[in-house]
């Protein structure tokens, strides 16, 4: 994993990462725009593993303890097989990640885990979020068959999210119809 030149992970990283993370190694990258990228992943580790719709998988970006968290678009656990979209705001581990990784490279994830209830969810979806939740879209898109009751899913900047959300129930939308999730908030760090 090329985090800088002459970085050697410490005993307790090392230990952490053969404990709890799985080797992948990054198959392709494939640039959609300036910021955008796809970024597939393939690994034996990845076989077997259970995944849904709406579960996360966090990717090791830099040093000890540095991830990045993700929705699949598509993870094959049969293939061991992991397709991501990333973007790349600014300066940060996350961005300077996506920016540098090659096809190639090792990587390690923790994952995949739940990260939003979708497993019932019927159509048809309203998708409210910014950049963030495009890989949860294409994701749900690909799982999800012609359903009767509408939902709508909010993620992405948490202010943003309570807007919306605020809106809704004016709308008289019930709050059982409405999943959401904070991926970010500025000036916050650790959120999904």
């Amino acid at each position: 994993m090329r985090f800088t030149e002459d970085r050697v992970p410490g005993l307790l990283e090392r230990a952490f990462d053969r404990l709890l993370l799985r080797s992948a190694r990054v198959a392709a990258v494939h640039r959609v725009s300036d910021r955008f990228r796809l970024i597939d992943l393939e690994g034996d580790a990845l076989q077997g593993a259970a995944w849904a719709a709406g579960h996360k998988l966090q990717v090791k970006v830099a040093g000890p303890f540095t991830a990045r968290t993700f929705t699949p678009i598509v993870f094959d656990a049969v293939r061991g097989h992991v397709r991501l979209l990333g973007y790349a705001h600014g300066a940060g581990p996350g961005s300077d990640w996506l920016r540098r990784v090659q096809a190639g490279d090792a990587c390690q994830v923790f994952g995949p885990h739940r990260s939003l209830a979708l497993g019932d969810l019927a159509g048809p979806v309203v998708l409210h979020g910014d950049e963030t939740p495009f890989g949860l879209a294409a994701a749900v898109a690909a799982a999800m068959g012609a359903r009767a009751q509408p939902r709508c899913v909010l993620t992405g900047r948490a202010q943003s999210i309570q807007q919306a959300r605020q809106a809704l129930k004016g709308r008289g939308v019930p709050a059982s119809c409405i999943v959401a999730k904070a991926y970010w908030a500025p000036g916050k760090t650790g959120m999904d």
